[in-house]
């Protein structure tokens, strides 16, 4: 069984050498090179990595007029272990990453570069996954399995039109099992029964122990929240012609696209302590419910994270999502408003809310200015499956379960509908 982990690395960058760091990160992906092969960070060589970034946050003014320092942010959502996927990275892209981060302070070339990564990697808030428990390997097989089948009908079908639909799955079946090429098939990848006695029994932890907590410390909270919701200023979003056309010009270039976002956490402890615990929240869920290609609802997010930096100051969010992005701003508000409003009513500029979880989002026009407001350039993404939606790759992976389960004649038709 394989877990997915997210990697995020903050790293402040040496005074006057933004610039240069930014080229380097250009050359990157632009021609001759490419982001899958180029000679910097070589990404389809490394196994384990799903997604990637490489984000500069420039530098900025906190809500007290406080100086933050630009920061080079890499992250990686990767297939655990931690160990094995960094030293994965400096096996195959050591030399670049040391190119890159020379322009990080605390890092020169020749520095031991796995201790570098490992002191400055910082914890997320909350994680999502929208495919659980299937390495890069397995997501890239299955989908050459479906493809391979889906030809195979099409030959099978061709030859004799009136096969039935029982009869050409057995077809299938022994195609698959004849070919070497798929002897992976049979692997068990899944989670154990050992592994899945103990997740229900800490689900069941969560909903007896955790829930109650969760309730009362709502009940507390919620009258000091709308009090300081009462107090907030209103919203100041400003969408600058120059950037907007920058962020898109780089997306809709796949069948997936990504989202990097930066805001200002609204000042005081309550607003902290706040998000922290719905973020908690947001995380047990993502981990206990929404574990099987959705959150909220929502099918089309590959993973999500929030991290919480700059000593409680700002909150960053990471996005790798299918479709365009004015679709997935849509789904989040007709889908999981409530959800999405909980976490960001504790920033700046975000649309009014009431008792934490109400309006805010809902306001769709609003929300998306001010989404694109705090939208930050990615420098560098990579994807290892560009061509998969989170629905491919679930599909794929219940294709591949249908090939070994016993199955009535609808089923057999059902399972055949998914080439």
């Amino acid at each position: 069984m394989v877990t997915h982990g997210a990697l995020t690395v903050y790293a402040n960058i040496k005074p006057d050498m933004i610039e240069q760091l930014r080229s380097k990160l250009y050359e990157i992906h632009t021609p001759p090179n490419n982001i899958e092969t180029n000679p910097i960070v070589p990404f389809k060589r490394i196994s384990t990595i799903h997604f990637s970034r490489f984000v500069i946050l420039d530098e900025a003014k906190d809500l007290k007029g406080n100086t933050i320092r630009p920061a080079l942010v890499f992250s990686t959502n990767y297939d655990k272990p931690l160990s094995r996927h960094i030293e994965e990275l400096v096996q195959i892209a050591g030399d670049g990453l040391e190119e890159i981060y020379q322009h990080c302070e605390g890092f020169e070339r020749g520095d031991n570069l796995i201790s570098f990564i490992k002191k400055h990697k910082i914890p997320c808030a909350a994680f999502y996954k929208g495919s659980p428990y299937r390495s890069v390997p397995r997501i890239l097989r299955e989908a050459q399995l479906r493809e391979d089948i889906a030809n195979f009908i099409d030959k099978q079908v061709k030859s004799d039109k009136s096969i039935n639909a029982s009869a050409l799955r057995n077809k299938i079946v022994e195609y698959v099992n004849n070919e070497k090429q798929y002897s992976w098939i049979r692997n068990n990848e899944n989670p154990s029964l050992i592994w899945k006695v103990w997740f229900q029994v800490s689900k069941i932890f969560c909903i007896l122990i955790l829930a109650p907590v969760a309730i009362f410390a709502a009940i507390c909270a919620i009258i000091p929240i709308r009090i300081k919701e009462r107090q907030d200023s209103s919203e100041k979003n400003v969408l600058e012609d120059d950037k907007i056309l920058k962020l898109v010009r780089e997306e809709d270039k796949i069948v997936q696209n990504q989202l990097t976002h930066l805001v200002d956490i609204k000042p005081g402890w309550l607003r902290l302590i706040t998000l922290k615990f719905v973020l908690f929240i947001i995380n047990l869920l993502a981990i206990y419910k929404y574990n099987k290609g959705e959150l909220g609802s929502i099918p089309s997010i590959h993973f999500a994270r929030w991290v919480i930096i700059d000593n409680g100051r700002r909150l960053l969010f990471f996005s790798n999502f299918d479709g365009s992005w004015e679709n997935y701003l849509g789904d989040f508000v007709d889908i999981a408003a409530v959800g999405l409003t909980g976490v960001w009513s504790n920033t700046v500029d975000f649309p009014k809310t009431k008792f934490l979880i109400f309006e805010g989002a809902t306001d769709e026009q609003k929300f998306k200015t001010w989404t694109r407001a705090h939208q930050i350039p990615t420098q560098v993404w990579y994807s290892a499956y560009k061509l998969l939606s989170v629905q491919n790759i679930n599909n794929n992976s219940a294709i591949r379960k249908g090939l070994f389960e016993e199955m009535s004649d609808k089923e057999i038709k059902e399972w055949l509908k998914r080439f």
